[in-house]
């Protein structure tokens, strides 16, 4: 009889969260599969888990600095719980910069010959540059490259085609990058839409550009309550929430704020209380909003993320109802204005992780911004955002310049069933299972070596510093 294979799954811990989901679901498809594993975390935690969970301190966000003792405690931890030394480690974030002895000790199971697959949800170089930092003190300029091991035993799986590529560019063998999109487990409903409801289904923070939100919402005359679920939990995001909530307040916007709090429910059950769902993120690690509200009939509108969302197409999902940019005429931000803005953001991003921006770099980013005459509200910062609700609230003639864009539009017959199809094709809890246990078997056939390869980080980080991509409200 064939040994079941011997997964050690590892996290800096198990809170309430997207990659805690993304575990649980892949534990369970796992566990269904007759997968012996072991779940490693820093911290002790209330989560369920079909697996057995042991807490390894070194793995704890701010864990000490020694990446050998950790890796040596990791080592002994799995092989005492599995009964044997891991086939497989699934290694979740480890060079997002929270504890850079994690970041190491991977690193020096790399080049024991461990085989590992390391999952990467969130990057330190995409608005982290705190994160960044403490992985360059604790390495050094020279050892940023180790942050990220390859070879035929170090893979990686990626949740969009646009990380995988950027790892590629990066020195990455294609062989040795997967693509492992996030499994969706809302359950499938048909419930009828109730009419006045336009739901943002999102923690408010920066990136979900709620002031393009608020918007959407000024441009509708239809009388519907548009509606946010939940409130940031972190301090710093907490003061321009309130601002918008000021602004809202003041112009008398039809919005509720954080209706998953004052009105507890399931995300099903919001989903059903809306007629459609509106989003307005410019940024998205996978982008489980334009997937799980077509598995309760309803469409999605708003803000596409052609980066995000061209996974989801090529898959066959249908996103015609998104718009890629909302434009208002520049004069109203003032040109001279938006490009002092422009440059001292990018400047500030930039020195940050340590890269110095020439006139060339802010005029590339202000050429993506600014396209005949029309600057996109979605790359401007709060204050800009500002200025143009004021105007459009004082000046109801001009709305009609940004109405199409933002109207709430009934989905074409068949869009909602075949949406549900593609949804519940591609990207539900089976599907999930089988992924990754052809990764782990492509992971488990690649020979071991002592040495491994390495990512360029140099390369990388160009990549997510590239000033076409930039965006005043990741500041």
């Amino acid at each position: 009889m064939k040994a079941p294979l011997r997964i050690a799954i590892v996290h800096y811990h198990l809170r309430p969260g997207g990659v805690t989901s993304v575990m649980l679901r892949a534990a369970s498809a796992l566990e269904k599969s007759g997968v012996q594993g072991v779940v490693l975390t820093g911290e002790p935690t209330a989560s369920k888990f079909p697996f057995p969970v042991v807490v390894v301190p070194g793995l704890a966000y701010g864990g000490g600095t020694d990446g050998a003792r950790v890796a040596d405690e990791l080592q002994a931890t799995a092989t005492s719980a599995l009964g044997g030394t891991p086939d497989i480690w699934h290694i979740h974030n480890h060079a997002l910069g929270k504890n850079a002895a994690f970041t190491t000790a991977v690193s020096a199971l790399a080049s024991r010959g461990a085989h590992l697959l390391l999952q990467i949800h969130d990057f330190a170089e995409d608005g982290r540059p705190a994160n960044y930092r403490l992985l360059l003190d604790a390495v050094g300029e020279g050892g940023m490259d180790q942050l990220y091991p390859v070879g035929p035993h170090v893979h990686y799986a990626l949740l969009n085609q646009r990380d995988h590529d950027r790892l590629v560019l990066s020195g990455c063998a294609p062989d040795w990058a997967h693509l492992l999109p996030n499994p969706i487990t809302l359950p499938s409903s048909d419930t009828p839409p109730p009419p006045g409801i336009v739901l943002y289904p999102t923690r408010a923070i920066r990136r979900k550009n709620l002031g393009e939100f608020l918007l959407a919402s000024l441009l509708d005359d239809l009388g519907r309550r548009w509606q946010t679920t939940l409130e940031p939990s972190s301090p710093a995001d907490r003061p321009v929430y309130e601002q918008w909530r000021c602004v809202a307040n003041e112009l008398q916007l039809p919005v509720d704020f954080a209706v998953g709090v004052s009105q507890p429910r399931s995300m099903s059950e919001l989903l059903a209380g809306a007629e459609a769902v509106f989003t307005t993120s410019v940024a998205e690690g996978f982008g489980l909003s334009f997937l799980e509200p077509w598995l309760v009939g309803r469409p999605v509108l708003g803000r596409d993320l052609p980066d995000i969302t061209a996974d989801f197409k090529s898959a066959g999902l249908d996103l015609a109802l998104l718009y890629p940019r909302l434009d208002v005429p520049v004069e109203w931000v003032g040109l001279e204005a938006l490009r002092a803005a422009l440059e001292a953001g990018l400047r500030r991003l930039r020195d940050a992780y340590g890269r110095a921006t020439s006139l060339s770099d802010v005029e590339k980013a202000l050429a993506v911004l600014v396209q005949e005459g029309g600057v996109d509200f979605g790359r401007l910062h709060e204050p800009l955002q500002e200025k143009v609700l004021r105007r459009l609230a004082a000046d109801p003639a001009a709305r009609n310049l940004l109405a199409p864009a933002c109207a709430v539009r009934a989905a074409p017959p068949g869009l909602l069933a075949h949406n549900r199809d593609v949804v519940l094709e591609h990207y539900g809890e089976a599907n999930y299972g089988n992924r990754l246990l052809s990764i782990y078997q492509a992971l488990k056939n690649g020979s071991a070596g002592q040495t491994c390869e390495a990512l360029n980080a140099e390369v990388l980080l160009d990549q997510f510093l590239d000033p076409t991509q930039f965006n005043l409200l990741r500041t």
